[in-house]
């Protein structure tokens, strides 16, 4: 019966995508029309998505090569693109999506998580119904199903492959990768091996083992006081070391590298030909300089680190990436390579966040800024931008919350095209503007009108009771009642 069922059940994510977007898609398509709050359909910047307003401000959609969305703002959104389909209902409470590839996720926060995986052995299901119910089929592995505490299996969960529970805490046995484990009376009671030279054993507080031949040796005794170890047996420098925690412990490796604790956290020293570092006391004053080796035997700065906290610290790597701040934890800033990317940032907390992403070897990039609560924006490599105010949220850039509640608080939000034109929306995008090559036109929906172009100007009040237009020779006219025309003069004769 259940293999009968499963691909119904997969089907479900495409089924209610396809119910929530049914009927609006055609709502982008065809000549601009302006009837707010009734309906109103536009491309507000070139290059920009067309949109679609209806029942101003609720019904709400935007189309562009490779991405459709529609909505109810704030009940549901439903968005296409060429990568995934996606609904929201009460967003961040519900969200369904499925990719591309046949997968899907699934999630009424905080209660039913649901993912379906498509893999080379078959599909990945998983079904969670927090905190007690988990089920689902794992490829190569069958079915599996837990009622916690009381048993049960479950896989890719706490922080294992595979994970069996009898009468949690009484018993529970874990598998990862090649590695077998098992607990009792958790954490009192363990023990497990690879199969491959790497074990461990531990009944706490009173003994504990964990090691891989030729790798690395750690025992304790009285845990969490007497710790001593062998580490990276298999490298060139190996170290051995102990611990008698929080007191006192020491480190050495063949090479001369040494480290010491002292009343760990606060107090710890390193010196040796890899590394210098000095924590005294830690967090206040830290400084760290690690060397790497080149291929030829020399050395090079590989990171370097101060802290005099929390007025001043900074990290740099020799691959570029740099870090640093200022009266923690207010001030930050960052460089990261990403790639054939370079991602700049700086962090004034919570009021202040500018992040930039351009290529590494040069060119137009990608910015972002939020001045909280009062304003936000974004430029993008093509020269078009936008901004917007308020900006009530307290962080940065949450695109599925914005475009489902942003409306609401949005007094300003200004868009410009790569071509120069410029599209302002005021009191939550009631109040328009838009301007461009092709022309201009201002809208106070139910008040007042106004727009111009090559083929001359046009006004109106209360939605064309009253209104006047002037052609391209210069001609105007008078309109009464919306058909009634008075010629008024001006430019060639008709």
């Amino acid at each position: 019966m259940s293999a009968r069922r499963a691909p119904t059940r997969s089907r479900l994510p495409g089924l209610l995508l396809a119910a929530a977007a049914s009927g609006c898609a055609a709502l982008g398509e065809g000549p601009d029309r302006a009837a707010l709050p009734a309906f109103e359909r536009e491309r507000p910047v070139g290059g920009g998505p067309r949109e679609w307003d209806l029942g101003w401000p609720l019904g709400h959609g935007e189309s562009a090569p490779g991405r459709d969305e529609s909505g109810l703002r704030p009940l549901w959104r439903s968005v296409r693109t060429d990568r995934f389909d996606r609904l929201e209902v009460l967003y961040p409470l519900f969200r369904t999506e499925r990719d591309a590839p046949g997968g899907s996720t699934t999630r009424l926060f905080p209660i039913l998580w649901r993912d379906s995986l498509p893999q080379a052995a078959g599909v990945d299901r998983d079904t969670s119904v927090m905190p007690f119910l988990y089920w689902g089929d794992e490829p190569g592995e069958g079915p599996y199903f837990l009622l916690f505490p009381v048993g049960g299996t479950v896989t890719q969960r706490f922080l294992s492959d595979r994970t069996t529970f009898v009468l949690f805490p009484l018993y529970a046995g874990t598998r990862t990768g090649e590695w077998r484990g098992h607990h009792l009376l958790w954490p009192v009671i363990h023990w497990g091996s690879d199969g491959a030279g790497r074990r461990g054993f531990r009944v706490l507080p009173f003994y504990g083992s964990h090691e891989k031949d030729g790798v690395f040796d750690r025992k304790t005794v009285l845990w969490p006081i007497v710790h001593w170890s062998a580490e990276d047996l298999d490298r060139r420098h190996p170290t051995r070391g102990w611990l008698v925690w929080p007191l006192v412990g020491r480190e050495s490796a063949t090479d001369g590298q040494t480290s010491t604790v002292v009343l760990w956290p606060f107090f710890s020293w390193a010196d040796g030909p890899r590394a210098v570092e000095r924590d005294l006391p830690f967090p206040f004053y830290r400084t760290r300089t690690r060397w790497g080796e080149r291929e030829d035997g020399g050395r090079f700065v590989e990171e370097s680190l101060f802290w005099l906290w929390p007025f001043h610290g900074r990290f740099e790597r020799h691959d570029g990436e740099r870090s640093g701040f200022a009266a923690w934890p207010i001030v930050f800033w960052w460089t990261l390579p990403r790639g054939a990317s370079v991602e700049e940032a700086v962090v004034v907390a919570p009021f202040w966040w500018d992040k930039r992403l351009a290529p590494a070897a040069g060119g137009p990039g990608s910015r972002s800024w939020k001045a909280w609560p009062l304003a936000q924006g974004e430029r993008r490599p093509d020269g078009s931008a936008s901004w917007s105010a308020l900006a009530p949220l307290p962080w940065f850039r949450w695109e599925e919350f914005e475009a489902n509640w942003g409306v609401f608080w949005e007094l300003v939000r200004v868009r410009r095209g790569a071509d120069g034109s410029r599209a302002v929306d005021l009191l939550f995008s009631l109040v328009r503007e838009r301007t461009g090559p092709e022309g201009e036109r201002r809208r106070v929906p139910l008040v007042a009108a106004a727009s111009s172009d090559s083929g001359g100007a046009r006004w109106s009040l209360l939605e064309g009771l009253l209104g006047g237009e002037t052609d391209g020779r210069g001609a105007s006219s008078l309109r009464l009642l919306w058909v009634l025309r008075i010629p008024l003069g001006g430019g060639a004769s008709r």
